[in-house]
């Protein structure tokens, strides 16, 4: 696991489009921007947090990524990493990399004396991922749900 390089940002967003599709996204009637993911994973890789697993037998390849935005919510002064997006590609989800990314993230959460808010956000095994990160030390606090007027 390492850090995003700026010539990554194609391949991330690519990976991301995928996860919008997974998890059922592209039903809840808010239209996906590629413009808009180019430039936030580009300002995440420069200025936040972007993971990357690059792929064993071909590195210039991408096989899963997490990306954190660090801000504040309304309620606090402290800033925070937020998840914005964790999505591995299908043939290389396990257990074991999984963790790797999240220890890798916890490391840096741990040097930077902030905290994680993770979202487990999709209709994609919602339960299952929810029970994953809490095995992995997190704590419970809801879940995402989405209002789009005019579908029932």
């Amino acid at each position: 696991i390492e850090f995003a390089k700026p010539e990554d940002v194609t391949q991330i967003v690519a990976l991301g489009c995928l996860s919008f599709e997974e998890n059922g996204l592209n039903t809840a009637g808010i239209p996906k921007s590629i413009d808009k993911a180019l430039q936030i994973v580009l300002n995440c890789i420069i200025e936040h947090v972007v993971l990357v697993k690059r792929n064993e037998q071909n590195p210039k390849l991408i096989d899963g990524i997490l990306i954190a935005q660090a801000a504040t919510d309304w309620w606090t002064e402290t800033v925070v990493l937020h998840s914005l997006m964790f999505f591995i590609k299908p043939e290389f989800r396990t257990f074991k990399l999984v963790k790797e990314f999240i220890d890798e993230i916890k490391k840096y959460v741990i040097l930077n004396k902030t905290a994680l808010v993770f979202d487990v956000f999709g209709q994609m095994n919602a339960s299952k991922k929810s029970k994953l990160m809490k095995y992995l030390g997190f704590k419970d606090f809801g879940s995402a749900l989405i209002f789009t007027p005019g579908e029932t």
